[in-house]
């Protein structure tokens, strides 16, 4: 990982598949960029739609001040996580009782998912260690087609998983032994797919039985 930082687009590819997150961690180009580029270009072209200008790219909120009564709404996919041993998950500890940071999320989809939630939270817990202060209460997702806007509460129990996600990241990314190749649903829309399948075609891996369709089945 790029100075001991987990990226949001390190933890959203865990949540999505932990082989495709490590990969990205230690920098492995995929064998073609065209799913990688065309989630980019969507999300470029949507966050130009419905962002405006109140958003604030994480890199720039770590060097501003947030009083209580500000709120600044800072760009979750722009967060990063610092794993270096100075900079632990902050639990309790001495912090600034500020919650004046509210992470966004920008999604054109139309139907929500539960790591988009995560994804929130993971944005809940760079601000905290970035700036010294309390967990947000809250975040927002913005989704569909007309931009509806979904608040989110950042409770405990997905914090702990956020943390959770986190702290396998950061073990598995530093860890010499190369994670199992398991394919599963998401590999239809990867660029390592092709890579990940090779292997588990040579190892004849019982997961490509989940991932054949009915078609191929009967081929």
């Amino acid at each position: 990982m790029e100075t001991g930082n987990i990226t949001a687009t390190v933890f959203t590819a865990y949540l999505q598949c932990p082989t495709k997150g490590l990969l990205i961690a230690r920098g492995e180009d995929p064998p073609q960029t065209f799913f990688l580029g065309l989630q980019k270009n969507i999300s470029k072209v949507y966050k130009a739609k419905f962002c405006g200008n109140a958003l604030v790219n994480f890199r720039d909120l770590v060097t501003l001040s947030s009083r209580r009564d500000t709120i600044t709404l800072f760009d979750c996919q722009s967060a990063f996580y610092n794993t270096k041993p100075s900079a632990a998950i902050r639990n309790d500890g001495q912090v600034k009782k500020t919650h004046g940071y509210v992470p966004v999320l920008y999604s054109a989809w139309n139907k929500l998912d539960q790591s988009d939630r995560l994804v929130i939270c993971f944005g809940a817990i760079a601000v905290a260690q970035a700036t010294g202060t309390a967990l947000p209460r809250a975040g927002q997702i913005v989704f569909g087609d007309i931009g509806r806007t979904k608040r989110v509460t950042i409770s405990e129990k997905l914090i702990r998983k956020a943390k959770r996600t986190v702290e396998q990241i950061t073990k598995e990314s530093e860890s010499d032994e190369p994670r199992p190749v398991v394919l599963n649903k998401h590999c239809q829309i990867c660029d390592f797919q092709a890579r990940c399948r090779g292997i588990a075609v040579s190892r004849e891996d019982l997961s490509l039985l989940a991932t054949m369709t009915k078609k191929n089945v009967k081929n």
